[in-house]
């Protein structure tokens, strides 16, 4: 117990029912130190807490979810490695990442959900919606990642092979993707993204990829060269990645309006 009244476990998983790393999820979590992180920590309010404790919780909060970014950042890293170039080894450590991001979704909205109950100041109540709201989307950007991983296996083990051109138009996605994540990360870490920045230029500049991408896919499926299953993939990640930077803009604009 902490001078302010906060237990910190030692580690992202300190009861015996939840899932324990594997050893891809060690290796995120010396990568991690190596980034000047450590193991987020698991933060517990007491039951008696005095009302001095929250703006260190929120302090808390903010490191912890700072951590959940790194993780998210690296889980599409990885994923964006396997999708031009399988691995499962690399597959195996995006799926250690989900269920680190799973553990520190639970583990950090029931901490902001006791420190609601607790919380006697404005800003503070002002703050933890959108807080729940960042942890929650982060998580969501891992499930999207494991949709895709998912539909990279699939791929793998039906046989099915996409066209280079199909191909091209994943890998320019992922990579307009690269770009949200990265944004995020900036935002969540420092703040702010960089000088002149603007989120609905961002927007636009991605939509008009995704635009394009829909439409050589349709080209694709009329002429006959996107069989029925390859077509239903396709569609089905290229709907992931939009669901990223969805994600990824939905952040940004939770975090500049608490500025």
């Amino acid at each position: 117990m902490g001078a302010y009244g906060f237990q910190l476990s030692g580690g992202v998983y300190p009861d015996s029912h939840q899932r324990s790393p594997g050893p891809h999820a060690r290796r995120l979590i010396r990568n991690h130190r190596q980034w000047g992180g450590r193991v987020p920590a698991v933060c517990r309010i007491p039951g008696r807490a005095h009302p001095q404790y929250p703006p260190l919780a929120m302090e808390q909060v903010r490191k912890e979810i700072v951590r959940m970014m790194s993780v998210t950042a690296f889980m599409y890293a990885d994923m964006h490695e396997v999708l031009s170039d399988f691995d499962a080894r690399r597959a195996d450590t995006i799926r250690q990442h989900e269920q680190v991001l799973d553990s520190l979704n639970h583990e950090i909205t029931t901490f902001l959900a006791a420190l609601a109950r607790i919380a006697d100041s404005p800003e503070i109540s002002y703050d933890i919606p959108g807080l729940f709201q960042t942890v929650s989307d982060l998580e969501h950007v891992g499930d999207r990642c494991e949709n895709i991983l998912k539909g990279i296996v699939g791929k793998k083990e039906a046989g099915v092979v996409f066209s280079e051109d199909a191909m091209d138009d994943l890998k320019r996605l992922a990579q307009v993707v690269a770009g949200a994540i990265g944004d995020t990360e900036q935002m969540i870490r420092h703040g702010f993204i960089r000088d002149g920045f603007d989120l609905a230029a961002a927007k636009g500049a991605a939509r008009v990829a995704f635009d394009t991408a829909r439409q050589n896919h349709f080209e694709r499926m009329s002429n006959g060269t996107c069989p029925p299953r390859a077509a239903k993939l396709f569609n089905e990640m290229t709907s992931d990645f939009e669901g990223i930077a969805r994600l990824c803009w939905n952040i940004i604009a939770c975090q500049e309006r608490r500025r």
